[in-house]
């Protein structure tokens, strides 16, 4: 991501959907790298729909850190640092106390 920043916009999401899947696969899950095939493209397209701005402002190593962080194995609760982290990119994406109906998931 950090090479592809400030590069054609089309990059960065191709190394941001890269990230995600080499995560899925290392998971392991049929089902979950199943789930990750038929949401890639319209994650894609929703990304792109978003406009570059809003691609390059979520589309960092910061925000995704914590995917990192989440796999130690020190780690209590990963599932809170995942949420934590997708609830500061969702509030960025559609504001801060937006409602589900807001971001369109209702």
């Amino acid at each position: 991501m950090s090479e592809q920043r400030d590069g054609p916009i089309v990059d960065l999401i191709d190394a941001d959907l890269a990230f995600h899947r080499t995560l899925v696969e290392l998971a392991g899950n049929a089902v979950l790298q199943s789930s990750w095939l038929a949401l890639e493209g319209p994650l894609r397209m929703a990304i792109m729909h978003a406009g570059a701005d809003r691609a390059r402002a979520n589309i960092t190593v910061e925000k995704h850190r914590p995917f990192i962080d989440a796999l130690d194995v020190g780690v209590k609760n990963p599932a809170d640092v995942i949420y934590r982290s997708l609830t500061m990119t969702a509030e960025t994406l559609v504001g801060p106390g937006a409602t589900e109906e807001d971001a369109g998931l209702s």
